[in-house]
């Protein structure tokens, strides 16, 4: 439970002889949740979720959990725009083979959709030769609200890769529509000859 606001309190001790009451507290979360004024004349909001700082950098951690919450609908980007810039550095053994990974990349979060620019450099080395392939990517996904209970999501990336053997270059694009479906309760049929739920 959320406590009242030290300015809400002393409102609602001045107008009410009762304190703590149901109609004091009442009266003191809506001073505190700005919704009427207090006895100064004054009407401002001292709790709840704030609002986020435009340009507002989150780590690389919760970089990619963020982007896959936004992109499913589950919540909601924030007014103004998210950047979120990352560093990439693994290695991978597996038998004689060796593959180091590197790479930097900016995600940007924004209600216009989620923006991201990475650029790669992978080597892979077997024994005494080695392969090394560099890469660049550019990525786009929205989600839109349709309705209630139905969504549609719209992804689109463009990358080139290179290395000493081929060059590659990757388009492509894909939009999804989403509909939730829920079971609605129902009507009981009461009386004598009682059937249930329908």
């Amino acid at each position: 439970m959320t406590k009242l606001c030290a300015r809400g309190k002393s409102a609602a001790k001045r107008k009410f002889k009762v304190y703590p009451s149901a109609y004091a507290n009442a009266y003191a979360s809506k001073i505190c949740a700005g919704k009427i004024k207090d006895p100064s004349g004054k009407k401002r909001k001292d709790w709840g979720p704030k609002k986020a700082k435009v340009g507002m950098a989150v780590d690389a951690g919760s970089r990619s959990a963020m982007g896959r919450l936004e992109k499913s609908g589950i919540i909601k980007a924030k007014k103004g725009v998210d950047v979120a810039p990352y560093l990439i550095k693994q290695t991978t053994q597996s038998g004689k083979t060796k593959i180091d990974d590197q790479g930097v990349g900016l995600d940007i979060y924004s209600k216009y959709g989620n923006f991201g620019i990475s650029k790669n450099k992978n080597t892979q080395s077997s024994g005494g030769d080695s392969l090394k392939t560099k890469s660049k990517n550019i990525t786009y996904g929205k989600n839109i609200k349709v309705g209630k209970s139905s969504n549609i999501t719209i992804e689109g990336n463009y990358g080139q890769s290179k290395n000493k053997f081929n060059k590659q270059t990757t388009k492509g694009g894909k939009i999804t529509f989403t509909k939730k479906f829920s079971r609605g309760g129902g009507i009981a049929i009461r009386g004598l000859n009682f059937q249930g739920v329908k």
